[in-house]
Parts: C-alpha cells; sequence; structure tokens
C-alpha cells in the first residue's frame, strides 16, 4: 500500500517551518503526521505531495492507494474507515478533503466519526 501525505496547499501557511519540510513532516507532539501514518498503517510506504525543491528529501509518487491530506492528525476509526473505502471515494469532512482512494475520485462520502484534529495555522501545532 503507497500513502501520499498531500501538502493541500497550506505550505506557506506553516512557513518558515515548511521551507525545509512537507506539512505532513512537522512534529506535533512527540510524532509527525507521516510517522503516526506509519504507525497505524505498518505495510504502507510513505511518500509525500510538496514543493517541488523538496522532492529530492521527500520523494512523491504517481501511483498510489490513497492520497491524504497532510494536515489531518491520524486516528484508529479515521484508519478503519479509510480500509473500508472502495476506488474512487473521497472522504469528506464539510468542506475539507480527509482522504482519496485511487487517482481520480468521484464519490464523496462524508465523515461522521470522532472529532478530528486539522491543522489550520502555525500555531495549532502548539495548541492542539
Amino acid at each position: 500500500m503507497k500513502l501520499l501525505l498531500a501538502d493541500n496547499g497550506l505550505h506557506l501557511r506553516f512557513a518558515p517551518l515548511t521551507l525545509t519540510r512537507p506539512v505532513a513532516n512537522l512534529r506535533i507532539g512527540i510524532l509527525t503526521n507521516d510517522e503516526r501514518w506509519a504507525e497505524l498503517c505498518p505495510d504502507a510506504e510513505i511518500y509525500f505531495e510538496t514543493e517541488a525543491y523538496l522532492q529530492r528529501k521527500f520523494p512523491g509518487t504517481d501511483s498510489y492507494t490513497w492520497r491524504i491530506n497532510g494536515a489531518v492528525i491520524p486516528t484508529e476509526e479515521l484508519v478503519a474507515i479509510a480500509y473500508q473505502l472502495s476506488e474512487g471515494d473521497i472522504l469528506m469532512l464539510g468542506d475539507t478533503w480527509l482522504l482519496e482512494v485511487g487517482q481520480n475520485p468521484t464519490n464523496r462520502i462524508n465523515y461522521v466519526g470522532e472529532p478530528l484534529v486539522i491543522l489550520q495555522n502555525r500555531w495549532d501545532l502548539f495548541q492542539r
């Protein structure tokens, strides 16, 4: 399984922290989001969709199983729901996309579960 953690256009909102790393590689507490995903999906390969100049250190991929919003802190419930999704599904929380299955998702599914932490600003790294 290949996971692609996307910056989702938030790269500059988290600057200067994200000038040297993707949003999903920012430390929130003891772990980064990519470490959390690796822990929750131990069989997964982690890739990043970030700025071009960071791709050398944080490589991306063209073929992936899940494309994930890198600003979403994963939970066991979110991962369990993701495993139940089918090719072409996109998991949404209101207007925010959480996870896409496959390359061209068209089937919108609303997330109903425990509240998720979604990073919006730099200070969220410390407040949440």
